[in-house]
């Protein structure tokens, strides 16, 4: 599957699935759905809810940190990493949290995490694991054109990956879609240089070969032709 089927794919799944139209605004999106409630977004919003409760309470705070040996940490609305870094504390000390969700059920009846959305969680996971690593690889001065490039060709593989593993799962299949549609415009805006490619091929570990081995057919001609206007022009 190459770019613009792997978009096409996900724009006829969020069709399917989402009664939104394509192209509303994601901050748009997430003011609309903070108005109708933390719930709407999923297993994790009740993890966000949870930390609230243990928050509301010095005494629920560290009993948990006690119990637990560690907090779960704090969300942030600008940082996916922050929530990535919850979802991972969460899932290593799901024991603990069970635990804390059974004494406090009558405060956390609506936020309970049932055996389904824990699985969830654990993809969830497991599919936002190599965005984590990628912008720890990119960060500060680790983010040169080649690097830029290749991590997106490591990332549009996994999205393919992913997206077929769950064919079977309408709600994660959805949300990946979803992802991968908004991936996909700046992955293909890397056309608009030839510098990223001419990066590729002057990287000594990479060259032409990265090229001919992860890129469509149809893309090769167009970068080796763009690189090679770049250095003569």
């Amino acid at each position: 599957m190459d770019s613009k089927e792997a978009a096409q794919a996900a724009l006829e799944n969020i069709e399917l699935t989402d009664e939104s139209p394509f192209g509303t605004d994601f901050s748009e999106c997430v003011n609309a759905q903070r108005v109708q409630g933390w719930r709407r977004l999923g297993p994790l919003s009740k993890v966000h809810n949870m930390l609230v409760h243990m928050r509301g309470s010095d005494f629920r705070w560290n009993e948990f940190k006690r119990r637990a040996g560690r907090s779960l940490g704090l969300d942030n609305d600008t940082r996916w990493n922050s929530w990535f870094r919850l979802l991972d504390v969460t899932l290593n000390l799901q024991n603990h949290v069970e635990r804390y969700q059974r004494k406090y059920y009558d405060d956390l009846r609506d936020d309970y995490l049932s055996p389904e959305e824990w699985r969830m969680l654990a993809e969830t996971r497991i599919f936002l694991q190599p965005f984590w690593k990628i912008t720890q690889l990119t960060e500060g001065r680790c983010a040169t054109l080649d690097r830029s490039l290749f991590t997106m060709d490591v990332l549009h593989k996994h999205y393919t990956q992913e997206f077929e593993r769950h064919a079977y799962d309408s709600t994660l299949r959805s949300c990946i879609a979803a992802s991968w549609a908004v991936f996909d415009k700046y992955y293909q805006l890397t056309d608009d240089s030839p510098v990223y490619g001419a990066a590729i091929m002057l990287h000594p570990s990479r060259r032409r070969a990265h090229i001919k081995k992860n890129w469509p057919r149809s893309w090769h001609k167009q970068v080796l032709e763009g690189a090679r206007k770049h250095w003569t022009s």
